[in-house]
């Protein structure tokens, strides 16, 4: 049996599985770009043309935008998420870090709010109602608060949008907060 076979058998298995969510893993050079090239244009076939794939780094999208051009939207997700968010506020790459200074100064607590929300410690509510305060008065989102507003927009089912196939690019390198965004679009 043939590279292309086997390939096509594996690509098959992966669009014909009935499980909505399907994990794929691979180590690198292992053509998951063609893997991924191989299920849009599968999917496509069938009428199913609305495919984001995500991934974890610019460089990475840049690399998977070629064999993907036509078949789906490619995107970093925190850009994916910063487009969804963007009209309503603006984009300040630094807040965290502003609203920690802020936070340490009014209070005399240091809070790493990096942490707090990539790691989703809602038990941290304080830190988490400052950030959410601060953020709408300096009007303005970054990388995390702009995932983790996504996610508390998508608390509500009804905001998530509907996509035909949710590819994941380097899944195990997203933080606990961006795995949520991920499980709930999937």
């Amino acid at each position: 049996e043939t590279h292309e076979a086997r390939r096509a058998a594996f690509i098959e298995k992966i669009v014909s599985s009935a499980s909505s969510k399907k994990l794929v893993v691979a180590g690198p050079g292992a053509g998951k770009s063609t893997v991924f090239q191989d299920v849009a244009s599968k999917y496509n076939s069938e009428g199913k043309t609305d495919i984001l794939v995500l991934s974890f780094i610019n460089e990475l999208v840049r690399d998977l935008s070629i064999p993907m051009h036509g078949l789906a939207k490619v995107s970093t997700l925190h850009s994916f998420a910063s487009r969804r968010l963007r009209a309503e506020q603006g984009f300040y790459l630094q807040l965290l870090d502003v609203l920690a200074c802020d936070y340490e100064v009014e209070t005399k607590v240091k809070v790493d709010f990096k942490s707090v929300l990539q790691n989703l410690e809602l038990n941290e509510t304080d830190a988490i109602d400052y950030i959410q305060a601060r953020r709408a008065y300096y009007s303005s989102y970054d990388a995390d608060t702009t995932v983790f507003d996504l996610v508390r927009l998508y608390s509500d089912a009804s905001k998530i949008p509907e996509h035909d196939l949710i590819l994941v690019d380097e899944y195990q390198d997203f933080n606990k907060l961006e795995i949520e965004l991920i499980n709930l679009l999937g």
